[in-house]
């Protein structure tokens, strides 16, 4: 299984966020390795394949990928960043534990929010995951 072949499925499931298919929030897409807005202008999915890790078990390697995922959620007249935030988190492990692989299977390593006021306020959200694939 390839890294490119493992990032575009997370990128596929992460583009299938928004309130029609189920989900409890709406992006504007997923933005691959584009770096974050100074004053956050959209809700977006923002994601980095960041690091490889190789072990050697017997004859075989495990090679595991890291992935972050951070999702923008800008505050409304009507729900706070705080809110949008958890729901947003929600939705990104609902769509993250909805992928798999033959030879490939996913662990959450940690989550992390926290508000943002680059300009207008907002709730970050960052997920990150690992995914160990021989």
């Amino acid at each position: 299984m390839s890294r490119s072949t493992i990032v575009a499925s997370i990128e596929t499931a992460l583009g299938e966020i928004n309130i029609n298919n189920g989900y409890s929030t709406d992006f504007n897409g997923v933005l691959v390795w584009d770096n974050l807005p100074t004053e956050y202008s959209q809700n977006a999915i923002y994601l980095k394949d960041t690091r490889e890790k190789y072990e050697k078990q017997g004859a075989k390697y495990t090679c595991t990928l890291r992935i972050e995922i951070i999702a923008i959620a800008i505050e409304t007249s009507t729900d706070t960043a705080t809110k949008l935030g958890n729901l947003a988190l929600a939705d990104l492990i609902k769509a993250v534990c909805s992928i798999s692989h033959p030879r490939a299977f996913i662990n959450l390593a940690s989550a992390d929010k926290w508000i943002e006021t680059k300009g207008k306020t907002a709730c970050q959200v960052e997920l990150k995951k690992t995914t160990p694939r021989s």
